[in-house]
């Protein structure tokens, strides 16, 4: 990452695209940007423009849909997903809707596309994501301890 901010265009480089702004802002704040955005950054001379929520958001071309939508500021649950791994989508907690396509796939392994739409909260996604952490909640309450009623109740409150 140092490296990246000291080179003379910032970000990948190419001094074009938005990882540079990305790498300058960075540099810019007096604070260490903790936040995880469950995929790693990927530098690239190619930019697309894609739009999560009706937001429009600029990303470095084989930035991933998850990626994509936490730099705009789009939350997006996610239990395996982490900036210092590659994505392999087991949890399926991310699943979005993107416009065109069938079925929901897993965001941290969806690079996003010129024109792309996709939504990230409908009620179809919210009960989808309610089934997938009602199959680990036998998990959750195997493990929890002293009280498992404790895990479970939160898990029922966490909302997709």
């Amino acid at each position: 990452m140092s490296d990246m901010l000291n080179s003379p265009a910032g970000g990948c480089g190419s001094g074009n695209c938005a990882c540079k702004s990305q790498a300058q802002a960075r540099a810019g704040n007096a604070y260490f940007d903790d936040t995880d955005y469950g995929t790693p950054a990927r530098h690239a001379d190619v930019d697309v423009t894609l739009e999560i929520d009706g937001q429009s958001v600029t990303v470095p071309a084989g930035t991933s849909v998850m990626r994509a939508a936490i730099e705009a500021g789009v939350n997006v649950p996610k239990l395996c997903a982490t900036d210092s791994l590659e994505p392999f989508g087991s949890c399926r907690l991310c699943l979005v809707e993107i416009e065109g396509k069938r079925g929901y796939p897993a965001s941290c392994t969806t690079p996003v596309e010129a024109g792309m739409k996709v939504r990230t909260q409908t009620d179809r996604l919210q009960s989808l994501r309610r089934n997938v952490m009602e199959l680990y909640s036998p998990i959750i309450r195997s493990t929890a301890s002293p009280a498992p009623r404790t895990a479970t109740a939160n898990c029922r409150t966490w909302r997709a």
